[in-house]
């Protein structure tokens, strides 16, 4: 997936498009460290190429539902 994305609200909004979710659900992004995941909450840990986690839940407290994984190139 491709994006413009420059802040993570405008990068969880081009996911939520991508997948098909509406506005209001929930999402939680990780990124890969050295094989260990992270919570995603600084564009500034994101690099070109990088994959990312999706999970999803549509109420705070369900189950969370991992999406997939996208490549994501800036």
């Amino acid at each position: 997936m491709r994006t413009t994305a420059k802040t993570l609200e405008e990068l969880e909004n081009d996911i939520k498009l991508k997948i098909k979710l509406q506005e209001n659900a929930n999402i939680r992004l990780y990124f890969k460290d050295n094989g260990n995941f992270f919570v995603l909450d600084d564009m500034e840990d994101l690099e070109d190429g990088m994959r990312i986690k999706v999970s999803t839940s549509t109420q705070p407290q369900q189950n969370v539902i991992t999406h997939g994984k996208f490549t994501f190139f800036f």
